[in-house]
């Protein structure tokens, strides 16, 4: 098993949620475990493997995290419990924004 990165966009009744309370983190990744008949939600974005290779591309380093377009992929504020690869994390509209700005700013060179 290896490190995968997908991602979700949250309302702001589900951003309050996770804030006020982080293990509800783990019902808007995987929803509700104790219903067998609960569908998992839909990922927004799945990078799968490939997340490592894009932060290195935007970051130039395995593992530090930048401004702007550098925290596209490990950046945000962890929230809720590390299941063994680290926890989830949490990039607020602030940051969406920011990382907007800094992807509009690269090129392909």
């Amino acid at each position: 098993m290896s490190m995968v990165l997908v991602g979700r966009r949250l309302s702001s009744d589900e951003v309050k949620s996770v804030t006020d309370d982080p293990a509800a983190v783990e019902t808007l990744i995987y929803g509700d475990v104790e219903d067998d008949d609960a569908e998992m939600p839909d990922p927004q974005l799945d990078l799968d493997k490939s997340w490592h290779g894009i932060h290195y591309a935007l970051t130039g380093t395995a593992w530090q995290v930048g401004l702007g377009a550098g925290a596209a992929v490990l950046g945000g504020a962890e929230i809720g419990e590390d299941n063994g690869y680290g926890p989830p994390r949490l990039i607020s509209a602030e940051q969406v924004q920011s990382i907007a700005a800094g992807l509009r700013q690269l090129d392909v060179e």
